[in-house]
């Protein structure tokens, strides 16, 4: 519809020039050989072959280029170079006088397309039509322990090492050699084929490696940041006394619940702890909630180590936004009030606060009750599995296999209840059998779900734990809405989506075009970065989630909104699934793909006004945001010498964002310790203006002599006024801005 060459408008406004492929990115590979693709070594090109390449190329684009031009590839996958090609065009010009040929990179067809004058049609929003080429999207779903890893990494370099190491100045700079590594080994896995979760069992292998090198990279970046920050504050190693550092890099101060651990070194003669008190910035106890108690735990961390208790607690955090806050953590041998764990009664077990309550009977139904918007959700929460007999690329459903509900399930453990200083908890677990008997009868899957609701308010976390023992299949959860809603808001890439409900062909209903390539329909799934949104009669169901990117909305008397788990195959590609019917690789084994084994994960339920109002979207998602990407909680490594501070510090600043709906997305310190780099985007549909300021977290001591614009490549543009430390940007409609603040060069 808009042919092969156009521009594409994001969300902000802004545009770069697009171009499609309407015969693939290999239309020119191996130009003069029989095929495309393929061993062709020791046969010599012709040029009669290259002319009817090029011919047949140019004409399935007719009428389709506003430029005049077009560009043809000359290589695939695995495709080597070809050497004679400068020749072969000499063959190939000369048999078409009337056509220039050109031979040069993308950059020298882009510049052609950009300096024609030609006016090219515009396009807004996703570009996923699958017209003539497959499209794959089942991926955001294959081998989901790669994008739950990813979601980690991601969150630890962005969220916490990043920012820490600004923070901890000289030598955060120091660090930043580290962060740039892990970036780089978090890119190797960002390769389409890998973080898609379809190539080869030996190429994931290799991913799970470098997202752990990541995790641990990030971790230790995060651990000398926060050493040094209690260096310079002056805690030190004082008894078993110990200091939790706390960062929040959310834009929204909602209260979190926390888990953390310490650990406290065994001293001769001396009794063991089994609880601690914890105590906030301002000095004050808060309540805590034991989790687990190690007695006999080995620590060696650096030059550290030896035997003692390790613990684990969680509180409820209270911190201002953008900041980094200290609290003091106290091992006592039994100060602590137990959590107390109730057998469930016969019919159900409740937990509440004073917006939520939550139910499970018996059978494992839950019911959700929200007081504010006086909604009551029905048999809230369930588990689906069914067949899938596709591949790494594509679902493929069996319509003769009915779906496995564990609606239709007993529970088979129902409670106990948790009641804690800090939170209650509900469990419930079910034994789903595989909906595909092909390994033995006892195959099937485990379900365990932990529903948490934090004492003093806040919205219900879900906990689930899978045992995967099925092959072929598809797990996912179902929240249920109070309506029949038809479309969804997602958060997205610097972004909020609104989608509606797609509904696929089959082979049946559309036999043409499953028989004509690509023959492949339109995916009822969709992406999700972070939070999904679907409005229903009295209220809007909000889940945000931690690396689940795949969703659907299912239509019947009330929707559902369903978040795939798992989805477990066995080939790479095959070509005879329901939703696509061509080979979109080798159909190779990949076991690994069945996600055998242990699986968690972590979503947020939250429900709003029936109809948000746009002005609000922005506080919803920013809330969504904050949950999929916490506060980061860690102990303190103190030094043993030096004189112990009396103070208990105050919470630094990170930044100051003086603007509603402004997202803090980055925050970085250049290697050369000469730069704080900041990004910053509009969560609104109308455009912002808006003051920063670094603050004394990120200055570190340091002072400001400059600030700029800076480009994503790193270009310093326009500079900008400061004023008392603040500078003034004006934003787009869901605009990003990124800045530097050059600093003083130390004396």
């Amino acid at each position: 519809r808009l042919g092969c060459e156009f521009r594409w408008r994001a969300s902000d406004g802004s545009e770069v020039t697009a171009i499609y492929l309407r015969d693939g990115y290999l239309d020119a590979s191996a130009l003069g050989l029989p095929e495309a693709f393929g061993d062709f070594e020791g046969l010599e090109p012709r040029v009669e072959l290259a002319v009817q390449r090029v011919n047949a190329s140019l004409a399935s684009r007719a009428g389709r280029l506003p430029s005049g031009g077009a560009i043809l590839l000359n290589g695939c996958d695995h495709m080597p170079f070809q050497p004679e090609l400068p020749a072969l065009l000499a063959g190939v010009r000369a048999a078409l006088p009337e056509i220039e040929f050109v031979h040069g990179g993308i950059g020298t067809y882009l510049d052609h397309v950009e300096g024609s004058g030609a006016a090219l049609p515009v396009h807004t929003g996703e570009l996923l039509g699958n017209e003539h080429h497959p499209i794959l999207s089942s991926v955001w779903s294959a081998r989901v322990d790669l994008k739950l890893a990813n979601h980690r990494a991601q969150w630890l370099l962005e969220r916490v090492a990043e920012p820490l190491a600004v923070a901890a100045g000289r030598r955060g700079a120091a660090l930043m050699a580290l962060v740039d590594e892990a970036w780089r080994l978090l890119i190797l896995n960002h390769a389409h084929d890998d973080i898609c979760g379809c190539s080869i069992d030996a190429v994931h292998l290799d991913d799970v490696v470098r997202f752990r090198e990541v995790e641990e990279i990030a971790a230790s970046v995060a651990a000398e940041s926060v050493r040094e920050l209690a260096r310079k504050l002056g805690l030190r190693r004082d008894g078993s006394r110990t200091w939790l550092c706390a960062l929040r890099t959310a834009s929204v101060d909602t209260p979190e619940i926390m888990e953390a651990e310490v650990f406290v070194p065994r001293v001769e003669g001396g009794v063991a702890p089994s609880a601690v008190e914890v105590f906030d910035a301002a000095g004050r106890g808060i309540a805590v909630q034991m989790i687990t108690v190690e007695r006999d735990a080995f620590r060696a961390r650096h030059l550290d180590a030896g035997w003692g208790t390790r613990l684990r607690f969680a509180f409820l955090l209270r911190q201002p936004v953008h900041s980094i806050a200290w609290l003091r953590v106290e091992p006592r041998e039994n100060v602590a009030e137990p959590d107390r764990t109730e057998p469930a009664r016969a019919s159900s077990s409740t937990i509440a606060n004073a917006e939520w309550r939550v139910s499970i009977d018996a059978e494992g139904r839950v019911d959700i009750e929200h007081e504010p918007t006086r909604t009551l959700l029905r048999d809230a929460v369930a588990f689906e599995s069914t067949a899938d007999v596709g591949d790494e690329y594509t679902y493929g459903p069996v319509p003769e296999e009915a779906t496995l509900l564990t609606r239709e399930l007993e529970a088979t453990e129902f409670g106990p209840t948790t009641r804690g200083a800090v939170f209650s908890e509900l469990r419930v677990a079910w034994r789903i059998r595989s909906p595909r008997m092909i390994d033995a009868k006892e195959a099937g899957v485990s379900v365990s779900m932990r529903i948490r609701l934090a004492r003093d308010g806040g919205s219900p976390e879900v906990r689930v734990r899978v045992r995967n023992e099925a092959r072929d299949h598809r797990l996912r959860v179902l929240f249920a809405t109070d309506g029949r809603a038809t479309r969804s808001l997602v958060g997205g890439a610097f972004e909020i989506r609104e989608r509606s409900i797609v509904h696929p062909g089959t082979p049946e209903s559309t036999p043409e075009r499953y028989a004509a390539f690509p023959g492949e329909f339109e995916y009822p799934t969709q992406f999700s970065r972070d939070f999904v949104a679907v409005p229903g009669e009295r209220a809007t169901l909000v889940v945000a989630h931690r690396g689940l990117h795949e969703y659907e909305l299912i239509e019947g008397e009330r929707t559902q909104l369903a978040l795939t788990l798992l989805r477990c195959v066995g080939k790479l590609s095959r070509g005879d699934a329901r939703w696509r019917r061509v080979q979109a690789g080798p159909s190779l084994d990949t076991p690994d793909a069945q996600c055998l084994g242990t699986h968690e994960f972590e979503v947020q339920l939250g429900l709003e006004a029936a109809s948000v109002a746009a002005s609000a979207i922005p506080a919803l998602a920013s809330r969504a945001l904050a949950w999929s990407q916490p506060s980061f909680v860690t102990e303190a490594r103190l030094v043993p010498f030096g004189s112990t501070s009396t103070e208990h510090p105050k919470i630094r600043r990170l930044v100051e964002i003086d603007g509603k709906g402004v997202e803090l997305s980055a925050l970085e310190l250049d290697a050369s310790n000469a730069r704080i780099l900041l990004r910053v985007w509009n969560r609104a549909a109308a455009p912002r203006s808006v003051r920063i300021a670094l603050r004394e977290a990120a200055l570190a001591g340091r002072t400001i002599r400059g600030a700029a614009h800076i480009g994503l490549d790193g270009r310093v543009g326009l500079d900008l006024p400061l004023s008392d430390g603040w500078v003034r940007v004006d934003l787009a409609p869901h605009g990003l801005v990124s800045l530097a603040f050059a600093l003083e060069p130390h004396a």
